[in-house]
C-alpha cells in the first residue's frame, strides 16, 4: 500500500511536469498583425491647437487630435515596400508622423522609405550604434540631451505639454518593432 501511494505521487508529478513550460523558454504568441498592419492602426502623439487657430472654447495647449502614421503607410504601399515589410522579418521601423511628411519637399521614393527600416528587432534601449537599413545605408545613432537620435530624428520623444504627449516606442508587431520618430522638433510649446 505504501509503494502504491508513492507510485501514484510519481505518476501525478510526471503528468503535471509534462504540461509545465520551462522557465528559460518564452511562450510566443501571435499578435496577428505585421508591421504595416500595426502602423495603420497605431495612435500617434497628441497634437495641440497651438497659437494659431484655437477653436472657441479651447486653450492653446488643449489636445486637438493625434498625429498618426497614415501618410507613411500610404508611401509604404505605393512604393511596394509594404510587401517586403510584410515578410517574416524581424524588422525595426522608424515611422515618421503625418506632420513630418508635410514638412518635406523631397520626392518619397522606395529608397527613402527603406531608410526608415532596419533588419532585426531593436527596442529603443537596444539602439546604441549606427544601424544598417534596407536601403543599404546606415542610420547614424546619437545619444544627446537624454534622448536617442537616428539621423537627427528623435526616437520616442515626450512632449510635456499639459498631460504630456508621447511618441510611441517599442510597439510590438508579429514581425518586428515600431518606433515613432519626431523630425525637426516641431512641438506644442
Amino acid at each position: 500500500m505504501f509503494s502504491l501511494r508513492i507510485l501514484a505521487i510519481f505518476a501525478l508529478v510526471a503528468f503535471v511536469s509534462a504540461f509545465v513550460v520551462p522557465q528559460n523558454q518564452r511562450i510566443q504568441t501571435s499578435l496577428f498583425a505585421n508591421c504595416v498592419d500595426t502602423l495603420a492602426t497605431l495612435q500617434g502623439p497628441g497634437v495641440c491647437w497651438g497659437s494659431e487657430g484655437v477653436a472657441l472654447g479651447h486653450e492653446e495647449n488643449d489636445l486637438k487630435g493625434y498625429d498618426n502614421f497614415g501618410t507613411f503607410v500610404n508611401h509604404l504601399k505605393s512604393t511596394g515596400v509594404a510587401n517586403e515589410l510584410a515578410g517574416a522579418g524581424p524588422f525595426t521601423v522608424f515611422a515618421p508622423t503625418d506632420t513630418a511628411f508635410e514638412k518635406t519637399t523631397k520626392p518619397i521614393t522606395a529608397e527613402v522609405i527603406k531608410m526608415h527600416i532596419v533588419p532585426g528587432r531593436f527596442t529603443k534601449d537596444d539602439i546604441k550604434q549606427d544601424l544598417p537599413t534596407l536601403a543599404g545605408k546606415a542610420l547614424k545613432y546619437e545619444r544627446k540631451f537624454r534622448m536617442t537620435f537616428v539621423e537627427d530624428a528623435v526616437v520616442g520623444h515626450e512632449d510635456n505639454f499639459g498631460g504630456g504627449s508621447k511618441f510611441p516606442v517599442d510597439v510590438a508587431a508579429d514581425n518586428g518593432v515600431l518606433h515613432a520618430i519626431e523630425i525637426g522638433r516641431a512641438s506644442c510649446r
